[in-house]
């Protein structure tokens, strides 16, 4: 798959799964929105937050860590493809590692999958709203 489906297929997986947990999804015209990909509703909270996705497809038989683009500024879904899984920071947390990324010398500047495969991350979307 090119960056395009790959980037796509995350944003409407994450977009389905949100619908089943009751929020309303609102997904931002690509180019036009550079730090959020959908502005997500609480229809019970009556609260809405923008949500940057980035989506990750591991390669068959890879076993290297592997890395996601850094995000900031906004609570980030990290979605991998196949098996589809997803880890939901909060906006602190994705400020926290957008710190550390500033760090490091550039042409490193990637989220390693440490920072966002952790048990407090994974399907746990009520992080969007901290």
């Amino acid at each position: 798959m090119n960056k395009i489906t790959v980037e796509l297929a995350g944003i409407y997986a994450c977009a389905y799964r949100l619908c089943l947990k009751g929020y309303l999804p609102t997904l931002t015209p690509t180019g036009r929105f550079p730090r959020i990909d959908m502005l997500v509703y609480d229809p019970d909270k009556g609260c809405s937050v923008g949500l940057q996705v980035k989506t990750l497809q591991k390669k068959p038989g890879e076993t290297n860590p592997w890395y996601f683009p850094p995000s900031n500024g906004h609570p980030t879904v990290y979605v991998t493809l196949d098996p589809l899984e997803f880890y939901v920071l909060s906006r602190e947390s994705v400020d926290l590692i957008a710190k550390e990324i500033e760090k490091a010398p550039k042409g490193h500047r990637w989220v390693h999958k440490d920072s966002v495969e952790k048990p407090d991350t994974k399907d746990k979307w009520e992080n969007i709203w901290k």
